[in-house]
């Protein structure tokens, strides 16, 4: 187990990083809503009826799913690096 002081430095660490925010617009059938997902997140994902309202609903989500992993010991991907040429 985890000391909970390491726990908060590392969970502090992670939700500054610049993680791939994706909003996509589903339909299942019974109605039109938003999900918001972590790209480099497995399974860290949300759903509102606006994508204001997943996005921000995605950053609870962020941090339950960072501390949940942190907590179990398990690895926390980084977000990914974009390089562009400008071109």
């Amino acid at each position: 187990m985890v000391a909970k002081d390491s726990i908060e430095k590392k969970l502090e660490y992670y939700a500054k990083l610049p993680y791939t925010v994706v909003v996509e617009q589903w339909d299942d059938g019974n109605g039109v809503y938003w999900v918001a997902r972590i790209v480099e997140l497995p399974h860290c994902l949300i759903h509102g009826d606006t994508p204001e309202e997943a996005v921000k609903e995605l950053q609870d989500v962020k941090l339950d799913w960072l501390r949940s992993n942190l907590e179990r010991g398990l690895k926390i991907p980084e977000p990914e690096q974009h390089k562009y040429s400008g071109q």
